[in-house]
């Protein structure tokens, strides 16, 4: 293994809907354990660290960056020349209308969120009626960010100008889907870098740490992830994708990509546990996303 990537959603919102920096109580106490289980305390590889541009997410970058300064890990360019990233990122050319068409359709998703939060809030409450006051918020903000991508699955199937959204599931996860054929395609480098070089570890891989958000977390793995048992999450309905990987990426959690050299391939492993006891697995389809690249 060559490269480890942690993908992991920024630590949670003070609200199921409503003003999104606003972060809770536990904002911080959330973010830390997630770095705890990503198990980067022992150690002295190369760790990068790449966030959205949005507080919240830049909030949960510094929490990590400054978990890994307590650790005899190289952070290279350090966080603060850390890369944005963006979604959606399309080519060049295509960046700035896309960006633009989702920055559009946030207010789109707010009022979604808003109109979902009184019935699903209820559910939560028939269904859980034990639930603390925090585990209530954290499924209430999973089950509306779930509703609101079915949405976006869904308006696939719609006329142009039927659609709900202006930006679709599949302009969403091509941002992360170029990031990572990026990735890929420097793989042999780095392998050698490490071989030949003096301050790589030769038992450690190259560790990124991208903090994004559920949306495009999320259409990523519908439209790039191949499951163990070969079924592709592209040719599921939206109820049963998210049954197979748990719902939806929760606040703080992670999905963990791995790229193997194997010979003069690389091969992308995935997995991630979303539900509690409910884990997932399997590879990313890089051909597809090669041929969207081109």
């Amino acid at each position: 293994m060559v490269l480890k990537v942690f993908l992991t959603r920024h630590g949670p919102k003070a609200s199921a809907s409503g003003e999104k920096d606003d972060l809770a109580e536990f904002f911080d106490s959330s973010v830390n354990n997630s770095y705890q289980k990503m198990g980067l305390e022992s150690g002295k590889g190369l760790v990068h660290i790449a966030s959205s541009t949005l507080p919240r997410a830049i909030k949960s970058a510094e929490i990590i960056n400054q978990n890994l300064r307590n650790s005899s890990h190289r952070t290279g360019r350090g966080f603060k020349n850390f890369e944005q990233l963006e979604a959606p990122t399309l080519s060049t050319s295509y960046k700035s209308d896309q960006t633009e068409n989702f920055s559009s359709d946030l207010d789109r998703i707010k009022e979604l969120q808003s109109n979902l939060e009184d019935k699903i809030r209820q559910a939560v409450k028939n269904e859980h009626p034990n639930l603390s006051a925090e585990e209530t918020e954290i499924e209430v903000r999973n089950r509306i960010d779930m509703e609101v991508m079915k949405k976006f699955f869904s308006d696939e199937e719609q006329p142009s100008d039927k659609r709900f959204f202006r930006t679709s599931y599949h302009e969403l996860a091509d941002g992360l889907a170029q990031r990572y054929l990026g990735f890929g395609r420097r793989i042999g480098n780095l392998d050698n870098m490490r071989q030949h070089g003096k301050q790589q570890p030769i038992d450690e891989p190259y560790v990124e740490i991208d903090v994004s958000h559920s949306f495009p977390i999320t259409a990523f793995l519908k439209k790039y992830l191949i499951l163990d048992d070969g079924q592709a999450a592209m040719s599921m309905n939206p109820d049963d994708f998210f049954n197979r990987v748990g719902g939806i990426i929760r606040e703080s959690n992670t999905i963990e990509i791995d790229y193997w050299l194997v010979g003069d391939q690389v091969k992308l492993e995935i997995k991630g546990e979303f539900e509690p006891g409910k884990k997932f697995s399997g590879t990313i389809n890089l051909n597809k996303s090669n041929e969207k690249a081109n």
